[in-house]
């Protein structure tokens, strides 16, 4: 180990042999965090790697004692790197993809340009200085190669045919046309590319379905409107269940689930859904009949009868569901029995707010709040009863 030591610094072939295992073992250490070196670090790699195998052999061969033997040697170094230069600059030329840092969809990413047969730009989320991500996040497919439509050195209009998203394991999100079949009538109106909102979340209601997660953004589409929207994850925003008003975090949300920022002006929260059934929909669905001030409207409760027991108690049935079924199909139709008592605020038209008054409202729509502190209760207590005959 010492001699090794000793020589390493005085052998360039050495040297050079170790600096490449150092980039391949670096190389496989970043891809096991999903990241990869940037171009310019492969290019200084490319030239010290071939400078010192050429400078290494020479070197070698300077040390052979017969000078004719020597010489010949050299000679046919040099013809051979002479002959391999073309191939050599030829090989760099195909290979050198032009890197750019650009923002898009509210991003940075780093974008490559491949411009041989057609022309491609492959986007990368953007890390820093040295590294990027290693999974292509956005393809766009120019057609015809030969050009760097982001330099754009003459201000020429290119037109993208295609346009492909990807997930951060490389997974196809979304592929969009942009051209016509033809590719001569011009661009067609694009409704699928996910538009990003998350610097302007209060300027409309935003709403819709899940349909991808990764560790950048989130994606979901609205059917109804055509669109597909997308927040990043590194943005401050709040997220909230949207019927039991508690928070929710990232990591919770799963595609599938509903989103509304409808709830984003009152409360600085986005609203989130889950598509759960039965038993777990139902729990959730009577906390959000607790709520005194509730920033999403997520069940109507109607009552189908009403028991009156004395003047200060009463038992109601409701049934109540879901109020967003487009998203949560099937998700159960629930009955309970709320108890009314002399502690329930009543509010009716006329002042019948007394429990044997009760017999004769309207049970078509109610609204009830009941005490949270009882919802595990057989039968639950109502703070708050007021039905449609009511102010």
């Amino acid at each position: 180990m010492e001699k090794i030591k000793k020589y390493i610094p005085k052998i360039i072939l050495l040297d050079t042999i170790l600096y490449m295992l150092i980039i391949v073992t670096l190389y496989f250490i970043l891809s096991s965090f999903k990241l990869m070196f940037r171009e310019w670090i492969y290019i200084v790699s490319a030239v010290i790697i071939i400078g010192g195998f050429v400078a290494g052999i020479i070197q070698l061969l300077l040390k052979i004692k017969e000078k004719i033997l020597r010489n010949v040697l050299i000679g046919i170094v040099i013809i051979l790197l002479l002959l391999s230069t073309p191939a050599i600059f030829f090989l760099g030329a195909f290979s050198y993809m032009p890197e750019h840092i650009v923002r898009k969809d509210g991003k940075n990413y780093v974008a490559y340009v491949n411009g041989f047969l057609r022309t491609y730009v492959s986007y990368y989320d953007y890390k820093n200085i040295f590294v990027v991500g290693n999974q292509k996040r956005i393809e766009e497919d120019y057609g015809k190669g030969g050009f760097d439509p982001i330099e754009n050195k003459f201000g020429n209009k290119y037109d993208v045919e295609t346009t492909t998203y990807y997930d951060e394991n490389g997974n196809v999100v979304s592929r969009e046309n942009t051209k016509s079949d033809n590719q001569i009538q011009g661009t067609t109106e694009i409704n699928n590319i996910p538009e990003n909102i998350t610097n302007n979340i209060e300027e409309k209601n935003y709403n819709g379905i899940i349909t991808n997660i990764d560790s950048n953004r989130m994606v979901f589409e609205n059917k109804s409107r055509n669109k597909k929207y997308s927040i990043d994850v590194n943005s401050s925003l709040n997220f909230i269940n949207g019927r039991t008003n508690e928070k929710v975090y990232y990591d919770e949300m799963k595609i599938g689930y509903y989103i509304d920022t409808y709830t984003y002006k009152k409360s600085k929260a986005i609203s989130i859904l889950s598509n759960i059934k039965g038993e777990a929909l139902r729990k959730e669905l009577i906390k959000n009949l607790t709520l005194e001030d509730s920033p999403y409207l997520t069940v109507s409760p109607i009552g189908t009868n009403i028991e009156i027991i004395n003047s200060n108690k009463a038992i109601l049935t409701i049934t109540f569901e879901d109020l967003i079924p487009d998203y949560n199909v099937d998700g159960g139709k629930f009955e309970m029995k709320v108890e009314i008592n002399s502690n329930t605020v009543i509010e009716r038209k006329g002042g019948r707010n007394k429990i044997e008054q009760l017999k004769d409202a309207d049970l078509n729509i109610i609204k009830i709040r009941l005490d949270k502190n009882t919802i595990n209760n057989e039968i639950p207590i109502a703070t708050y009863f007021m039905s449609s005959d009511g102010n």
